[in-house]
């Protein structure tokens, strides 16, 4: 090799570090605890912002540091609760995943569903893709989102979830139902999932299932809410499990 060709290697950038750089902007300063907390459920997010609580160390752009203790452990189970709430569950369909703009398009699908559910003052809300498909779930009554009206809430938001769907050349099936609900982490506290479990958890799921499209709502909805809308009866649906 030339004296020139070693000058020249030895003044230029690895090539792998080169195409790390140019696909990948790294941030010239870690975002700040607040913004992350942001996208925590509120009970975590006043747990670990409380005045005498100092946040975990972070290393690395995606790492933490977090010890699992009997203390902590006990404190996120002492969150567990029981809520009356209306949960909204909505399967799409339409998408191609195989499709070469499937990510950017679910993005939009994500946000457009998160915006209709925050606008009545729910939840965000999960995008996710299970046995059912590709389902869009949220409870309204969660800590942080309860109204007393909340089964009108969620019954506005599953129409205008359904019509949202529709404008993006897309089909939807949407269950309502309304109930006691517990809400309970799941997990460790290295890696917690805040989830809702009962009855009107199971019974929105079952109703989104038991139509191709529409939305279908259980008793407890239609009468909290039929001063705001019209209900037509769609007969006995028979639950299993």
């Amino acid at each position: 090799m030339s004296a020139d060709a070693k000058q020249a290697l030895a003044s230029d950038p690895a090539p792998e570090d080169r195409s790390f750089r140019r696909g990948i902007e790294l941030p010239s300063e870690m975002p700040s605890v607040d913004w992350l907390a942001a996208f925590l459920p509120v009970q975590v997010r006043e747990l670990l912002l409380s005045s005498n609580r100092r946040p975990p160390p972070i290393h690395g752009l995606l790492a933490a540091d977090t010890e699992t203790t009997p203390h902590l452990d006990a404190e996120f189970s002492a969150l567990n609760e029981i809520r009356p709430v209306s949960a909204v569950f909505a399967r799409v369909r339409g998408l191609n995943c195989s499709d070469a703009l499937a990510l950017s398009q679910h993005q939009t699908l994500c946000v457009l569903l998160q915006e209709v559910t925050r606008a009545r003052g729910g939840p965000p809300g999960d995008l996710f893709y299970d046995d059912k498909g590709l389902v869009f779930s949220t409870a309204f009554g969660a800590r942080g989102s309860f109204h007393r009206d909340d089964p009108r809430r969620a019954v506005d938001a599953a129409y205008a979830i359904d019509q949202a769907v529709d404008r993006l050349g897309l089909s939807s099936s949407i269950g309502v139902a309304t109930g006691d609900a517990l809400f309970g982490f799941l997990g460790s506290v290295r890696r917690l999932q805040l989830m809702a479990h009962g009855a009107p958890i199971n019974r929105a799921a079952r109703l989104m299932m038991a139509t191709d499209r529409g939305v279908l709502c259980d008793a407890p909805t239609e009468r909290a809410s039929r001063s705001a809308f019209t209900f037509e009866p769609q007969g006995t649906l028979q639950r299993g499990g």
